[in-house]
């Protein structure tokens, strides 16, 4: 029913993985700025176990620093979270 719905509200693909992935296993820390661009702002991901022993990972999406969102790739903050690493996406 919920990839119906989805699919009905013209969800893009990247929307309909984003809205598959679980979140209930990490701590996101959004919107910190790094920079005085607006663009410049980035999204930490913290495992919900032992965040300060775990190792880290910057994840660079594509788009040549001018397109794209990082919240479209909450998806690949989900995975890795649970793998137990603290994740960093830029814009």
């Amino acid at each position: 029913m919920l990839l119906l719905s989805l699919a009905l509200t013209d969800c893009s693909p990247i929307q309909l993985v984003n809205e598959l992935s679980p979140s209930s296993h990490y701590q996101l820390t959004a919107d910190l700025a790094y920079g005085s661009i607006e663009r410049q702002k980035l999204d930490v991901y913290s495992p919900g176990s032992a965040p300060g022993s775990s190792p880290l990972i910057v994840f660079f999406y594509g788009g040549g620093w001018q397109d794209g969102n990082k919240a479209d790739y909450e998806f690949v903050a989900s995975s890795l979270t649970e793998a137990g690493y603290v994740v960093i996406i830029p814009d």
